[in-house]
């Protein structure tokens, strides 16, 4: 069940960056700027 919070909550914070930005594809974020966002929220991210 951990995975799939994790699956959960990853997928919500790249929810929450593309939602921030205009356009499709180009506003797709990294892996990068995800885990970053999860590490501000205090989340610890593989």
């Amino acid at each position: 069940m951990q995975d799939l919070e994790e699956m959960l909550t990853f997928a919500s914070a790249a929810a929450a960056l593309v939602i921030q930005r205009k356009g499709a594809l180009k506003v797709m974020p990294r892996r990068e700027e995800i885990v970053e966002l999860l590490r501000q929220h205090g989340k610890d991210v593989r």
